[in-house]
């Protein structure tokens, strides 16, 4: 929740456990980086024990990525995607399969949206050779596929760095934006100076 450690921090997560539980409702699979935030937290909420004892495979689920607290890095997950791959691996390539690939690929947060476009385009051109679901893919479009299939596997070793400053100096807001004929793309970064 917070990548350092102060003592509003602790004061915050206890008041805000507080606040849910008066009202009825329980905050569950609570998680953080600093050991001393967790204590505060009822073990029976906690998303892992205290101390944190994680190794380098294993992380924290959440928006559709892994978090490693002790790291602070968020780890981009394929894994339905991984699962779709594994399932339709012995199925001859069409439109229906490639369809469900692009769709397993989830990223809510845009992390891996350059990699997401590329899939969407093949899958527009699919639309533009007018094939059927069930369709054999052409040669030239298979090929394409099948290198575009075997590179799919490297989104797993993409790493994002989490990092909050506690009191930055000067914040300062980026927008970039760019597009061609076949996409069009755009980010903003909040830049925390201390």
């Amino acid at each position: 929740m917070w990548s350092q450690h102060d003592r509003r921090c602790t004061k915050t997560t206890a008041r805000t456990h507080r606040a849910f539980r008066t009202r009825g409702l329980h905050l569950l699979k609570f998680c953080a980086s600093h050991p001393s935030v967790l204590e505060v937290v009822p073990p029976d909420c906690r998303e892992m024990e205290v101390p944190i004892g994680l190794d380098s495979n294993e992380g924290i689920k959440t928006l559709g990525l892994i978090w490693h607290p002790l790291s602070e890095q968020f780890l981009i997950s394929k894994g339905r995607c991984v699962q779709k791959l594994q399932e339709l691996k012995s199925s001859p390539v069409n439109k229906r399969i490639i369809s469900s690939i692009v769709a397993a690929i989830f990223d809510p947060l845009g992390l891996i949206s350059p990699v997401v476009a590329v899939y969407k385009i093949f899958l527009q051109q699919l639309w533009l050779y007018k094939l059927d679901w069930g369709d054999q893919l052409p040669s030239e479009l298979l090929n394409r596929w099948m290198d575009m299939y075997l590179h799919l596997s490297q989104v797993n070793e993409i790493t994002v760095n989490r990092l909050v400053l506690a009191k930055p100096t000067e914040i300062k807001l980026h927008g970039f934006c760019d597009s061609n004929e076949k996409a069009y793309g755009a980010c903003l970064y909040l830049r925390f100076v201390n």
